[in-house]
């Protein structure tokens, strides 16, 4: 997602301000980690929500983890749950995996074990090893899912 090999603020900040979404994406991941910037958790989102509102996926899953984590934003699940939604839409892992927890805990949305077997399945299929540890321990509990030791050992291993 983000470029290791151009580490160039400047130009990530000229390009953004004349709306690429990635070189957006880019700026604000810098500013989220602190690569080559100080870390700046509002000027993260800002940038963030800039290039998610264009549709990139990558900024709208890390827009979901500033929402869901409080960073540059004031903490708020329900809006973690829409942008992480918006990425998963596109084929995003970590977003299915994301919302897979917030339905398993009930974090922005009704808990529903259920719909978080689902997301969790969803990331699993794409190779999620958290989404697919997440759902052997749903089969092991029989939380979403009957109750399968079997199961849940297949996808431990995975």
């Amino acid at each position: 997602m983000h470029d290791p090999e151009v580490n160039n603020i400047d130009v990530y900040r000229e390009k953004a301000e004349c709306g690429d979404a990635q070189a957006q994406f880019s700026l604000g991941y810098c500013y989220l980690q602190g690569e080559g910037v100080a870390k700046d958790y509002v000027q993260a989102a800002s940038w963030l929500r800039k290039a998610a509102e264009q549709g990139y996926f990558p900024a709208q899953f890390n827009l979901g983890v500033c929402y869901a984590n409080g960073l540059g934003v004031t903490q708020d699940y329900v809006q973690a749950v829409l942008w992480y939604s918006k990425a998963a839409e596109q084929g995003d892992d970590w977003a299915s995996y994301k919302l897979g927890e917030l339905y398993f805990a009930g974090g922005g949305v009704a808990q529903d074990h259920v719909q978080a077997v689902s997301w969790y399945r969803k990331a699993s299929d794409q190779g999620n090893a958290y989404a697919q540890n997440n759902l052997g321990l749903c089969y092991w509990s029989g939380e979403g899912v009957a109750k399968d030791y079997v199961q849940a050992v297949s996808w431990y291993r995975m």
